[in-house]
């Protein structure tokens, strides 16, 4: 099946299109977006959660799962450099991460107000997120389409707040 856009025609990839990441997405610490459809109404249940034709996943050739996590990133309005006041709708993985890079930026500011201007380190901050993702695909658990699943930000910042005392987020030597 193919779609056409503005600029190209791309083929829908299938369920056995795997190992399809760049040698950037597969370093060691770095955190991959995958692209999702949005989710108008808020999150209700995983098979609402579309994944876009364009994103990529598949795990890396030593079985780590990616993408990590995943966000919206088709028909997402943004601004343009024609003017000051240009805007348009825009689809890509380049549209799902900075969604993603501002909500953890967003994370770390409510995490320092709380600890004296301390910023979580980011394997820290990674792993808050992955474990507050709402949950997207057939099965529980991470897979190669959806990583680790769905960020939710409110989710994150509720357990950094810790407001009912039930978690425990700390970093030690």
């Amino acid at each position: 099946m193919e779609f056409t856009n503005q600029t190209s025609t791309v083929s829908r990839r299938t369920q056995d299109d795997y190992d399809l990441w760049s040698a950037s997405g597969v370093a060691k610490n770095v955190l991959t977006i995958g692209a999702v459809s949005a989710v108008t109404g808020g999150y209700q249940n995983p098979e609402e959660v579309k994944s876009a034709y364009f994103s990529s996943w598949g795990s890396t050739d030593d079985g780590r799962t990616r993408p990590d996590l995943v966000g919206n990133g088709v028909g997402v309005f943004s601004s343009v450099a024609t003017s000051d006041a240009a805007y348009d709708s825009y689809d890509g993985t380049s549209m799902a991460a900075p969604n993603i890079t501002c909500s953890m930026f967003l994370l770390q500011e409510q995490y320092a107000k709380l600890h004296q201007n301390a910023t979580m380190r980011a394997a820290t901050l990674k792993g808050l997120v992955i474990h507050t993702a709402d949950e997207v695909g057939k099965a529980a658990g991470p897979d190669y389409i959806y990583g680790w699943s769905l960020l939710n930000t409110a989710k994150a910042a509720a357990l950094i707040l810790n407001s009912d005392a039930t978690h425990l987020l700390a970093e030690k030597n």
